[in-house]
């Protein structure tokens, strides 16, 4: 079983050499490793050319867009899933992807699109963060895109929507939920994404933006789903200001390794 693993990079070269390394490191031998480069001017290129053995497919050059970018690595991947891991992130451990391919062997029913937990790593710590209740797709990204495995023919089949700018991930998903594809939990975490820094407030309420005319696309109430934009606004404003305010140790004893 092929998994196809996708990294978007763009002058990341601070950052992009952990998360090659997470990729190559990987016990399982069955990864075909895509990078799409937005036209690096800042030294990117050169170390992920220190690693081209261990990658299949690499193209550096303009884009339009994040989801341009990952739409090309949808239609250059080979394997049987596909999921996307950004610079700077990293899997959680050099043996996830032998560990989710032999949940997936061991499943009776091999299921469209599977997804687990994640780590959040901030400047003041990690914060294991669980899956929500996938019901509560309708309303919200009930889990880290890095933490999703896609099978790629349907992701062939529906490229993400690039009028989009913030938010055609969560379109996708909506989408295939709605439109009953199989979804699978399992209890583990995939990924470590840097969260260090952090959404803007302007992209942050542009997303939200987004994802509230996503949702009323596919039949959700205008009401409800205003309702839950406004308070997604205001929990990301008090939270960002208790981040910047309050002594990062304080925040660690607070909020590291607790549930979302």
């Amino acid at each position: 079983m092929l998994f196809s693993v996708v990294t978007i990079c763009y002058n990341s070269v601070d950052i992009i050499e952990r998360t090659l390394c997470s990729v190559i490191s990987q016990t399982s031998k069955s990864i075909d490793y895509i990078i799409i480069d937005g036209g690096s001017t800042d030294g990117t290129n050169d170390i992920i050319c220190k690693y081209k053995s261990g990658i299949n497919y690499y193209i550096s050059g303009p884009d339009r867009g994040i989801y341009d970018a990952m739409n090309k690595g949808i239609e250059a991947s080979k394997g049987k899933y596909l999921i996307f891991l950004n610079a700077g992130d990293v899997f959680i451990h050099s043996m996830i992807i032998e560990e989710v391919e032999n949940k997936i062997r061991s499943s009776e029913t091999v299921s469209d699109i599977i997804y687990g937990d994640v780590i959040y790593k901030y400047v003041f710590g990690e914060k294991y963060v669980f899956s929500q209740k996938l019901s509560k797709i309708r309303y919200d990204m009930v889990f880290s895109h890095q933490s999703v495995f896609v099978k790629s023919e349907i992701l062939k089949k529906r490229l993400f929507n690039l009028s989009y700018r913030l938010a055609a991930d969560y379109d996708f998903l909506l989408w295939a939920y709605i439109n009953n594809y199989s979804f699978r939990y399992i209890d583990v975490p995939i990924s470590v994404v840097d969260a260090s820094g952090g959404a803007t407030y302007d992209n942050f309420v542009k997303s939200r933006k987004e994802s509230y005319q996503i949702q009323c696309s596919y039949g959700g109430s205008r009401i409800l789903c205003f309702c839950w934009y406004l308070w997604k606004i205001s929990f990301f404003k008090m939270t960002s200001t208790i981040k910047d305010r309050f002594p990062h140790g304080l925040l660690k004893l607070l909020l590291v390794n607790k549930n979302a």
